[in-house]
């Protein structure tokens, strides 16, 4: 399940998109050079997708991680941006209170992150394979 190094721009659009249609959440997407697939910007419903090259290795972690990006949109737009970046800041803190020595963990360690991202994780890993069927299916991939 290795993602074609040639996927192009309108692929990617395409799969976006119509991830971001189906579960009605708008956002604006760009295209960024970061070390992650994907990253939500609760403050400026901004969608980042990484644009540098070899970043993604195949279509399960591309779509895992856009999906759990688009459930943060999706917390954002049910909670309030504001409202969820303080619940965010203030798990973290508490994380960070209760584990001084691993100031980080939560990120690490999956099973221990912060209740928004569990539920961001839990989203990607539960909806990726019926997309990755579904774009298989429409020669998207």
């Amino acid at each position: 399940m290795l993602l074609n190094e040639y996927l192009n721009q309108s692929q990617k659009n395409h799969m976006i998109a119509t991830l971001l249609k189906h579960y009605k959440v708008k956002v604006r997407v760009v295209y960024k050079p970061i070390k992650d697939y994907a990253y939500y910007q609760f403050d400026k419903g901004v969608l980042e997708i990484s644009s540098r090259k070899g970043v993604i290795r195949n279509e399960k972690d591309f779509l895992v991680t856009v999906l759990h990006e688009i459930k943060h949109a999706i917390q954002a737009t049910k909670m309030g941006w504001r409202k969820l970046e303080q619940e965010y800041e203030m798990e973290i803190a508490q994380w960070q209170a209760e584990h001084p020595k691993d100031l980080d963990g939560w990120k690490k360690d999956k099973r221990k992150a912060i209740s928004f991202e569990r539920e961001a994780e839990k989203f990607g890993q539960n909806e990726w394979k019926n997309w990755y069927n579904k774009f298989k299916k429409d020669g998207t991939i």
